[in-house]
C-alpha cells in the first residue's frame, strides 16, 4: 500500500534530505488515516520549526486526554541514533507550544538505555521533573504500524506508559 512504499523510499534515503522530508509526508499519512488526528504541515514558531502538529479530533478519548489535545512531532531520518541534546531541545519546543507530548519519530531510534544518562534517560527525566512526555517511535515500530501490526494510538499509548510508570526494557 501507499504507506509501505513511502516507508521503503524513506528507509532507502536515511540520512538524506528528501528522506527526511519523504519521513513527515509519512508520518502525517499514518496520523491523518488512524482517524483520531488532523494533521497540519511544518510551521515555524518564534524559537523553532515543528515539522508536523497533530490536534486529537477527540480529546477526552484515551490516550489523548494522557497526552494532550496537541502532539508536536519532529522526524529524525538520520543513520545514527537521537542524542540527549536533541530530545531537550525537542522538550524545550513542546514547553514552548503549551504542549504535554511530543512524539519523535527517528528512525534509528535513540541513545542509552533507560538507565545510562543519554536520550533514554533524559526522556524519563523530563516526564518525571515536569510531566513532559516525548514518545519515540522508531523504524522498526513505523514498520508494524504501517503493516497494520499496530495501531499508531496503541504505539503512542505503549510509549507515553512505559514513560509515565517507567518501564525499563
Amino acid at each position: 500500500m501507499l504507506g509501505r512504499l513511502v516507508l521503503d523510499r524513506v528507509l532507502d534515503g536515511i540520512g538524506t534530505q528528501n528522506g527526511g522530508r519523504l519521513l513527515e509526508v509519512l508520518v502525517g499519512y499514518l496520523f491523518w488515516t488512524s482517524g483520531e488526528y488532523t494533521v497540519r504541515g511544518s510551521t515555524r514558531g518564534l524559537d523553532a520549526e515543528i515539522d508536523l502538529r497533530v490536534r486529537a479530533m477527540s480529546p477526552a478519548k484515551p490516550p489523548h486526554h494522557d497526552l494532550g489535545g496537541y502532539l508536536l512531532i519532529e522526524c529524525k531520518n538520520k543513520t545514527r541514533k537521537t542524542g540527549a541534546a536533541d530530545v531537550k531541545k525537542f522538550a524545550t519546543d513542546v514547553r514552548l507550544a503549551g504542549c504535554r507530548c511530543g512524539v519523535l519519530i527517528s528512525v534509528a531510534g535513540v541513545t542509552g538505555t533507560a538507565t545510562s544518562r543519554d536520550a533514554a534517560y533524559t526522556i524519563r527525566k523530563l516526564y518525571h521533573a515536569d510531566g513532559t512526555v516525548i514518545v519515540v517511535i522508531d523504524a522498526q515500530q513505523l514498520d508494524n504500524i504501517v503493516d497494520q501490526r499496530t495501531m499508531l494510538v496503541d504505539a503512542l499509548r505503549a510509549g507515553y506508559e512505559a514513560i509515565r510508570f517507567d518501564n525499563r526494557s
